[in-house]
Protein backbone atom coordinates (compact mmCIF):
# COMPACT_ATOMS: atom_id res chain seq x y z
CA UNK A 1 0.00 0.00 0.00
CA UNK A 2 1.05 3.26 -1.18
CA UNK A 3 2.05 5.98 1.86
CA UNK A 4 -0.97 8.46 2.12
CA UNK A 5 1.12 11.88 0.34
CA UNK A 6 0.08 15.42 1.60
CA UNK A 7 -2.60 17.29 0.20
CA UNK A 8 -1.71 20.18 -1.33
CA UNK A 9 -3.50 23.37 -3.64
CA UNK A 10 -1.63 26.14 -5.58
CA UNK A 11 -2.88 29.41 -6.59
CA UNK A 12 -1.51 29.86 -10.15
CA UNK A 13 0.26 27.56 -12.81
CA UNK A 14 3.46 26.86 -11.83
CA UNK A 15 6.96 26.29 -13.72
CA UNK A 16 7.45 23.15 -15.02
CA UNK A 17 9.79 21.76 -12.63
CA UNK A 18 7.57 22.79 -10.01
CA UNK A 19 4.55 20.94 -10.89
CA UNK A 20 6.37 17.87 -11.30
CA UNK A 21 7.53 17.86 -7.85
CA UNK A 22 4.19 18.14 -6.71
CA UNK A 23 2.92 15.67 -8.73
CA UNK A 24 5.34 13.39 -7.82
CA UNK A 25 5.39 14.27 -3.56
CA UNK A 26 1.76 15.45 -3.27
CA UNK A 27 -1.92 15.09 -3.68
CA UNK A 28 -3.05 18.12 -5.88
CA UNK A 29 -5.74 18.68 -8.21
CA UNK A 30 -4.86 20.02 -11.72
CA UNK A 31 -2.93 23.51 -11.78
CA UNK A 32 -5.59 26.55 -12.37
CA UNK A 33 -5.58 27.84 -16.07
CA UNK A 34 -5.28 31.31 -14.15
CA UNK A 35 -4.18 33.29 -10.92
CA UNK A 36 -7.38 32.18 -8.10
CA UNK A 37 -8.72 35.13 -6.24
CA UNK A 38 -9.07 35.24 -2.75
CA UNK A 39 -12.81 33.77 -2.89
CA UNK A 40 -11.70 30.71 -5.49
CA UNK A 41 -9.18 29.51 -3.16
CA UNK A 42 -11.47 29.68 -0.38
CA UNK A 43 -13.94 27.02 -2.89
CA UNK A 44 -10.96 25.27 -4.10
CA UNK A 45 -9.70 24.47 -0.39
CA UNK A 46 -13.15 23.66 0.88
CA UNK A 47 -14.02 21.42 -1.92
CA UNK A 48 -10.26 19.62 -1.51
CA UNK A 49 -9.52 20.19 2.15
CA UNK A 50 -6.07 20.15 1.98
CA UNK A 51 -2.91 20.17 4.24
CA UNK A 52 -1.17 22.69 2.71
CA UNK A 53 -1.84 25.70 0.38
CA UNK A 54 0.46 27.49 -1.86
CA UNK A 55 0.13 31.10 -3.53
CA UNK A 56 1.87 33.91 -4.99
CA UNK A 57 1.69 37.97 -4.75
CA UNK A 58 -0.96 37.63 -7.05
CA UNK A 59 -3.33 36.27 -4.42
CA UNK A 60 -3.98 38.02 -1.36
CA UNK A 61 -4.48 35.92 2.08
CA UNK A 62 -6.57 38.08 4.02
CA UNK A 63 -7.69 37.66 7.58
CA UNK A 64 -11.21 36.86 5.92
CA UNK A 65 -9.75 34.10 3.82
CA UNK A 66 -7.75 32.68 6.94
CA UNK A 67 -10.61 31.92 8.99
CA UNK A 68 -12.69 30.67 5.73
CA UNK A 69 -9.99 27.86 4.71
CA UNK A 70 -11.00 24.52 5.95
CA UNK A 71 -9.70 22.74 9.81
CA UNK A 72 -7.40 20.64 7.96
CA UNK A 73 -5.02 23.23 6.15
CA UNK A 74 -1.86 23.68 8.07
CA UNK A 75 0.48 25.47 6.44
CA UNK A 76 0.26 28.36 3.92
CA UNK A 77 3.53 28.11 1.55
CA UNK A 78 4.33 31.89 -0.44
CA UNK A 79 6.45 31.79 -3.60
CA UNK A 80 7.86 34.86 -2.67
CA UNK A 81 10.58 36.93 -0.67
CA UNK A 82 7.83 39.59 0.03
CA UNK A 83 4.72 38.97 2.58
CA UNK A 84 2.98 41.80 2.11
CA UNK A 85 0.09 40.03 0.42
CA UNK A 86 -0.74 38.09 3.46
CA UNK A 87 -2.14 38.49 7.14
CA UNK A 88 0.71 37.49 9.08
CA UNK A 89 -0.72 38.17 12.16
CA UNK A 90 -4.19 36.30 11.29
CA UNK A 91 -2.35 33.29 10.19
CA UNK A 92 -0.40 32.75 13.51
CA UNK A 93 -3.86 33.36 15.50
CA UNK A 94 -4.59 30.40 13.89
CA UNK A 95 -1.54 28.53 14.48
CA UNK A 96 -0.93 28.13 11.02
CA UNK A 97 2.62 27.45 10.00
CA UNK A 98 3.88 30.16 7.16
CA UNK A 99 6.82 29.95 5.10
CA UNK A 100 7.79 32.06 2.27
CA UNK A 101 11.58 32.06 0.09
CA UNK A 102 14.16 34.72 1.36
CA UNK A 103 16.95 34.50 -0.62
CA UNK A 104 15.82 32.98 -3.47
CA UNK A 105 16.02 36.66 -5.50
CA UNK A 106 18.79 38.50 -3.48
CA UNK A 107 21.55 38.04 -6.62
CA UNK A 108 18.87 38.79 -9.01
CA UNK A 109 17.63 41.74 -7.33
CA UNK A 110 21.22 43.04 -6.62
CA UNK A 111 21.82 42.29 -10.69
CA UNK A 112 18.48 44.22 -11.18
CA UNK A 113 19.78 46.77 -9.10
CA UNK A 114 23.12 47.23 -10.65
CA UNK A 115 21.47 47.35 -14.41
CA UNK A 116 18.97 50.54 -13.01
CA UNK A 117 21.96 52.56 -11.47
CA UNK A 118 24.01 51.68 -14.93
CA UNK A 119 21.18 52.62 -16.76
CA UNK A 120 20.34 55.80 -15.15
CA UNK A 121 23.94 56.91 -15.27
CA UNK A 122 24.73 55.97 -18.38
CA UNK A 123 21.26 57.38 -20.00
CA UNK A 124 20.45 53.70 -21.36
CA UNK A 125 16.71 54.75 -21.94
CA UNK A 126 17.37 57.25 -24.01
CA UNK A 127 19.88 55.29 -26.09
CA UNK A 128 17.42 52.67 -26.44
CA UNK A 129 15.11 55.27 -27.87
CA UNK A 130 17.67 56.79 -30.49
CA UNK A 131 18.39 53.06 -31.58
CA UNK A 132 14.81 51.84 -32.11
CA UNK A 133 14.36 55.09 -34.37
CA UNK A 134 17.39 54.08 -36.31
CA UNK A 135 20.11 56.17 -35.07
CA UNK A 136 19.00 58.82 -37.20
CA UNK A 137 21.96 60.97 -36.25
CA UNK A 138 24.89 61.57 -34.77
CA UNK A 139 26.13 62.97 -31.23
CA UNK A 140 28.69 65.70 -30.70
CA UNK A 141 31.36 65.19 -28.26
CA UNK A 142 29.34 66.43 -25.57
CA UNK A 143 25.80 65.20 -25.71
CA UNK A 144 24.51 62.51 -24.61
CA UNK A 145 26.92 61.56 -22.22
CA UNK A 146 25.66 60.52 -19.00
CA UNK A 147 28.04 60.00 -15.98
CA UNK A 148 30.48 57.25 -14.73
CA UNK A 149 29.77 55.50 -11.57
CA UNK A 150 33.51 54.18 -11.26
CA UNK A 151 34.75 56.28 -8.00
CA UNK A 152 30.85 57.69 -7.34
CA UNK A 153 29.41 57.19 -3.53
CA UNK A 154 26.64 54.83 -3.10
CA UNK A 155 23.94 55.03 -0.37
CA UNK A 156 21.98 52.22 0.41
CA UNK A 157 18.77 52.60 2.58
CA UNK A 158 18.05 48.88 4.24
CA UNK A 159 21.67 46.73 4.24
CA UNK A 160 20.18 43.27 4.97
CA UNK A 161 21.07 40.35 2.13
CA UNK A 162 20.04 42.24 -1.11
CA UNK A 163 22.16 45.60 0.27
CA UNK A 164 25.16 43.67 0.73
CA UNK A 165 24.92 42.04 -2.49
CA UNK A 166 24.68 45.57 -4.44
CA UNK A 167 27.41 46.76 -2.00
CA UNK A 168 29.75 43.53 -3.17
CA UNK A 169 29.14 44.50 -6.84
CA UNK A 170 29.40 48.05 -6.76
CA UNK A 171 32.28 47.82 -4.68
CA UNK A 172 33.60 45.83 -8.53
CA UNK A 173 33.26 49.63 -9.71
CA UNK A 174 35.43 51.29 -6.86
CA UNK A 175 32.88 52.67 -5.62
CA UNK A 176 32.62 54.33 -1.82
CA UNK A 177 30.06 52.67 -0.02
CA UNK A 178 27.65 54.19 2.27
CA UNK A 179 24.87 53.03 4.35
CA UNK A 180 21.64 53.63 6.75
CA UNK A 181 20.13 50.77 8.97
CA UNK A 182 18.37 49.86 11.41
CA UNK A 183 21.25 48.57 13.71
CA UNK A 184 25.01 48.94 12.16
CA UNK A 185 26.26 45.54 11.30
CA UNK A 186 29.51 43.68 12.34
CA UNK A 187 32.29 44.28 10.48
CA UNK A 188 32.63 41.31 8.64
CA UNK A 189 28.92 42.11 6.96
CA UNK A 190 29.71 46.21 7.11
CA UNK A 191 32.86 45.38 4.81
CA UNK A 192 34.83 48.90 4.81
CA UNK A 193 31.14 50.16 4.65
CA UNK A 194 30.07 53.55 6.35
CA UNK A 195 27.69 53.65 8.92
CA UNK A 196 24.77 56.44 8.94
CA UNK A 197 22.38 55.77 12.27
CA UNK A 198 20.35 58.31 10.54
CA UNK A 199 19.68 58.06 6.51
CA UNK A 200 19.04 61.99 6.40
CA UNK A 201 22.41 62.74 7.72
CA UNK A 202 24.03 60.39 5.01
CA UNK A 203 21.96 61.52 1.88
CA UNK A 204 23.86 64.54 1.09
CA UNK A 205 27.30 62.90 0.61
CA UNK A 206 25.46 60.61 -1.91
CA UNK A 207 25.78 60.35 -5.68
CA UNK A 208 23.98 57.52 -5.96
CA UNK A 209 21.11 56.21 -3.59
CA UNK A 210 19.97 52.63 -3.45
CA UNK A 211 16.50 51.82 -1.54
CA UNK A 212 16.23 48.19 -0.50
CA UNK A 213 13.63 48.34 2.52
CA UNK A 214 10.56 46.37 3.38
CA UNK A 215 7.53 47.18 2.99
CA UNK A 216 3.97 46.33 3.19
CA UNK A 217 0.41 47.93 2.98
CA UNK A 218 1.14 49.99 7.04
CA UNK A 219 4.61 51.13 5.40
CA UNK A 220 4.82 55.10 5.39
CA UNK A 221 6.67 57.27 2.41
CA UNK A 222 10.37 57.01 3.39
CA UNK A 223 11.64 58.59 0.25
CA UNK A 224 10.06 62.25 0.34
CA UNK A 225 10.14 65.73 -0.94
CA UNK A 226 12.38 66.14 2.19
CA UNK A 227 15.03 63.71 1.86
CA UNK A 228 15.07 63.77 -1.78
CA UNK A 229 16.30 67.74 -1.27
CA UNK A 230 18.73 66.58 0.87
CA UNK A 231 20.77 64.43 -2.07
CA UNK A 232 23.52 66.37 -4.56
CA UNK A 233 22.04 68.14 -7.41
CA UNK A 234 22.13 65.71 -10.38
CA UNK A 235 22.44 62.46 -7.92
CA UNK A 236 20.69 59.17 -9.20
CA UNK A 237 18.04 57.49 -7.16
CA UNK A 238 16.99 53.99 -7.73
CA UNK A 239 14.35 52.21 -5.61
CA UNK A 240 14.94 48.60 -5.36
CA UNK A 241 11.81 48.01 -2.38
CA UNK A 242 8.30 48.61 -2.32
CA UNK A 243 6.85 51.72 -4.48
CA UNK A 244 5.23 52.04 -0.88
CA UNK A 245 8.01 53.33 0.39
CA UNK A 246 8.54 56.60 -2.13
CA UNK A 247 6.43 59.34 -2.29
CA UNK A 248 6.38 59.57 -6.09
CA UNK A 249 4.66 62.68 -6.80
CA UNK A 250 8.05 64.16 -4.71
CA UNK A 251 9.71 61.71 -6.95
CA UNK A 252 8.41 63.29 -9.84
CA UNK A 253 8.69 66.99 -9.21
CA UNK A 254 12.32 66.61 -7.87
Amino acid sequence: MSAIRPRLIHSQRLPAAVAARIARDYDAPPPPGHKLTPTELVALAQAFRPDAVMVTTGTPVTAETVAALPDSVRVIATISVGTDHLDISAIAARGLALTYTPDVLTDCNADLTMMLILAAARRGAEYLGVMQAGWGRSFGMEEMLGVRVTGKTLGIVGMGRIGRAVAQRARGFDMKILYSNRRRLAPELEAGATYFADMREMLPHCDILSLHMPGGAAAAAVITAETLALLPKGAIFVNAARGSLVDEDALIAA
